[in-house]
């Protein structure tokens, strides 16, 4: 039960990462770098991401990529996404960062898998 609770916190941060302004400007290489290492940063704080991402089936990287690409997809400057991306909605950061979690299939798949697993561990006892 602790895993699952554990896998239900990831995800909270995971789409808690996103924005909500559109911009046609695009970030500076050095912008892009330093919001991917922001992100590793605080990913490497979380010992569940790990499991996470095997249960997406993506690479952290691949992640953390994807995320800093739609930031700046929706953000003039790396500054003021940091900025706004507290005041953001689990809808809007969702949707904003939904590609980046990879084929929603295989992460159901995953996902059950592991449920499934905890629930057979958890009748054991």
């Amino acid at each position: 039960m602790k895993e699952l609770l554990q896998l239900l916190l990831l995800s909270v941060f995971l789409i808690s990462c996103g924005g909500s302004s559109e911009s046609s400007s695009s970030w500076s290489a050095d912008e892009l770098d330093e919001c991917k290492q922001e992100m590793l940063s605080e990913m490497e704080k979380d010992t569940a991401s790990l499991d996470m991402f095997g249960l997406l089936g993506i690479s952290k990287d691949e992640f953390i990529s994807c995320s800093c690409d739609q930031l700046s997809k929706k953000f003039e400057s790396f500054e003021v996404a940091s900025v706004e991306i507290e005041n953001l909605s689990e809808e809007e950061g969702m949707s904003m960062m939904m590609p980046c979690f990879g084929d929603l299939e295989q992460m159901m798949t995953g996902i059950q898998s592991e449920l499934d697993e905890i629930l057979d561990s958890d009748s054991a006892l």
